[in-house]
């Protein structure tokens, strides 16, 4: 921040430049996604200042609409029957570049140091003399576990921009995803997803409804009338004027559509209140008139059935994020910090954190409940 701390931030990234692991099928991506890419398009002069030691290639990859033999023989053959893959990371014309960036994991091994009181630090940087120290003072034992350590890399087409390298604050994606809905093959889906066939049904019927009460049909002996298109046209206007054969009127009969219409806009209105239950909106309705608070809670159980899905979902996002930033806080916040607790607008609190703290911090496990 300002003042030269570190200072944990969030910020909202936009869904279509991520693309996750499509064979991840867990809520939390830290269980089972094996990658996550994030890939934005950026101007040239960006991209220049980004990786300036990359530049030539940068240049070289912008101005050319053919990709190297080496960039075809890294691509995925269903890549390669679109003609156009190319402008998928380079575009000539605005001279822009889209470079991806991917962390992905691998499997490791690390070593951790345990002490009798559960204080436990990972052996990376430590000499063998401390270890062996540790082990002799504080009774410590050298402890092997198998992790996914999570790695970084950025590229551009054939063009290798950063890495790979370990990841270097922890083994958890930086990214923290919302669904409302994953399909059976992991695909995001919207909330309003399953509100679009009865927005269709709607449409059609209103549409429908619409053309019913406009037009009735007509039943004529032949030779009745003149023109049947110019009778259709005039059927549909408000104040149509029909013409018939002299000595016919009694040959011509109009049929009204209201038994249709009627019907139609019945199943219009059942559609309407079925797209209210699905979408939660109910709850903004009056409610009937109940008497008891037993009648009371099934009314708002049927009622939030709709939308607990979301919330519960909710609810695990704020549990992965609250866990990405202790992990943040361990890895950064290391010296004295002062804090000013602001929950209460009336009283402001200051709250010291010493060093210690940090310390204890990072070789304590918590549950996290949200």
């Amino acid at each position: 921040n300002q003042l030269g701390q570190p200072q944990v931030r969030y910020r909202w990234e936009d869904p279509f430049a991520v693309f996750t692991d499509p064979f991840s099928r867990a809520y939390d991506i830290n269980e089972d996604a094996r990658f996550l890419c994030r890939s934005k398009w950026l101007y040239e002069d960006e991209a220049l200042l980004l990786w300036p030691k990359k530049a030539a290639q940068i240049k070289a990859s912008i101005g050319t609409t053919q990709p190297s033999s080496a960039a075809l023989s890294l691509q995925d053959p269903d890549v390669l029957t679109n003609r156009n893959w190319w402008s998928l990371y380079f575009d000539q014309t605005h001279k822009r570049f889209r470079p991806v960036e991917i962390w992905y994991k691998k499997r490791a091994t690390e070593k951790v140091l345990e002490t009798a009181n559960g204080y436990r630090t990972v052996i990376s940087n430590e000499s063998p003399k401390s270890v062996e120290a540790a082990k002799r003072e504080l009774g410590a034992v050298v402890r092997t576990r198998s992790i996914d350590q999570l790695w970084v890399a950025v590229f551009c087409g054939d063009v290798m921009l950063d890495g790979p390298k370990p990841y270097p604050y922890g083994n958890l994606y930086p990214l923290i995803p919302f669904w409302a809905y994953r399909k059976a093959d992991g695909q995001p889906q919207g909330w309003v997803w399953q509100l679009i066939d009865p927005q269709r049904e709607i449409n059609a019927r209103r549409s429908k409804a619409i053309w019913a009460l406009n037009n009735r049909q007509t039943i004529y002996e032949r030779n009745a009338i003149k023109d049947k298109v110019e009778l259709a046209s005039e059927m549909a206007a408000m104040d149509g004027q029909i013409e018939i054969e002299p000595g016919k009127f009694d040959k011509f009969e109009i049929r009204e559509n209201q038994d249709i219409s009627q019907g139609n806009l019945s199943m219009l209105q059942e559609s309407k209140m079925a797209i209210r239950r699905m979408s939660g909106e109910d709850q903004v309705n009056p409610a009937p008139e109940v008497r008891s608070a037993a009648g009371l809670k099934r009314l708002e159980q049927s009622q939030e059935n709709g939308v607990m899905t979301l919330f519960d979902h909710i609810r695990q996002s704020r549990r992965i994020k609250a866990i990405v930033t202790h992990d943040l806080v361990k890895e950064f916040y290391t010296e004295e910090m002062t804090f000013q607790i602001t929950d209460d607008p009336d009283i402001s609190r200051k709250v010291e954190l010493t060093s210690d703290h940090f310390e204890s911090l990072r070789n304590t496990i918590y549950d996290l409940v949200v």
